[in-house]
Formats: structure tokens, sequence, C-alpha cells
């Protein structure tokens, strides 16, 4: 299983070979005019801007619940043990 960081960063590259990508394309739309090259411009600048706000909110949220579960079962893990180990077990 990939960790939380790798998947962060995998998708991060990802996201930037999009604009890449983006940007690599956008001019084979002037063909078309440079007003309908501009519209189609900006609807990319806010899908990408969409799509980069949506991941991180996601991730901090992925980020705060999986941590957040983890580390409350180490506590109650560590917690057992030491109790355990207290009573002679």
């Amino acid at each position: 299983m990939v960790g939380g960081q790798d998947k962060y960063i995998l998708t991060s590259m990802g996201i930037l070979c999009g604009v890449c990508v983006w940007h690599a394309t956008v001019p084979l739309f002037v063909v078309y005019g440079v007003d309908t090259a501009r519209t189609i411009d900006k609807c990319g600048l806010i899908i990408s801007a969409s799509t980069y706000f949506l991941f991180h909110v996601c991730f901090f949220l992925y980020i705060y619940f999986v941590v957040s579960r983890l580390t409350t079962t180490a506590h109650f893990y560590f917690t057992s043990r030491k109790h355990n180990n207290n009573n002679g077990h």
C-alpha cells in the first residue's frame, strides 16, 4: 500500500503532468480563433484550479481521519499492553 506522503507526491505529479499537457495543447485551439482559445483556456484554468483545490481538501480530510484513527488505535494498544504488563501478563 502506498503511504500518505507517497499518494500526495504521486497525485501532485499527475496534476503537474496534466497542466503540462494542457499547456502543450492550448496553442492548437488558436486555429478556431483567439477568442475561442481564450475561452477554452479559461475553462481549463477553472477545471485545473478546482481539481487542485478539491484534491487538497480531500487529502486533508483523508489524513485527518486516518491519522486520528491510527493514533487512537495505537493509544489503546499501548495502554492495554502497559496495563497487561503491570498485571503480570
